[in-house]
């Protein structure tokens, strides 16, 4: 963009010059000019250069108008661009928070299915025991009671046995 002023500069400068040359030219000829002929000739001349300062005038209203047009269109661009510049720094901010906010989310979210997990393990262990034992107690309840049943008659077959014994050993002891 500032190529573009440069080049404008510059064709400005010679226009400048141009019509500086063309103005010293017009008026050397106004002075210089003796003899009707060269006097003819020094007017069509002076006559083509101010045609030619007129054009050259036009030339450098141009560009100007053109420089200052550039001009105007870098304020706005500049602007644009500040613009751009600041909506992308909050853009950038926000995107930043929401990233943030979506880690934050994430942990708490896995710290929460931890949780359940545990909780639900915790369940699932506790039926599982409570079924356990169940099952076990009713796969051993039949012995439980198969085994006490014998040691009732095991206690029974003692005690009779030992009420025998006493018994025989009282015949013995009143035979004697």
């Amino acid at each position: 963009m500032e190529n573009i002023f440069i080049i404008v500069g510059l064709v400005a400068v010679i226009l400048l010059a141009g019509i500086g040359y063309l103005k010293k030219a017009i008026g050397a000829i106004d002075q210089t000019s003796d003899s009707s002929e060269e006097h003819a000739a020094a007017k069509a001349e002076v006559v083509q250069l101010r045609e030619r300062l007129s054009g050259m005038e036009d030339d450098l209203d141009r560009v100007e108008g053109e420089r200052d047009q550039l001009r105007s269109e870098l304020s706005g661009l500049t602007a644009e661009h500040a613009q751009l510049k600041i909506r992308y720094q909050i853009e950038s901010e926000a995107s930043v928070e929401k990233l943030r906010v979506l880690e934050e989310s994430e942990k708490r979210l896995v710290e929460q299915f931890e949780n359940l997990a545990n909780r639900i393990f915790d369940e699932k262990h506790k039926k599982f025991s409570t079924t356990s034992k169940e099952s076990v107690e009713n796969l051993l309840k039949p012995v439980k009671d198969q085994l006490e049943g014998f040691r009732k008659k095991v206690e029974d077959v003692y005690d009779k046995e030992s009420k025998d014994r006493t018994s025989l050993f009282n015949e013995i002891s009143s035979l004697k």
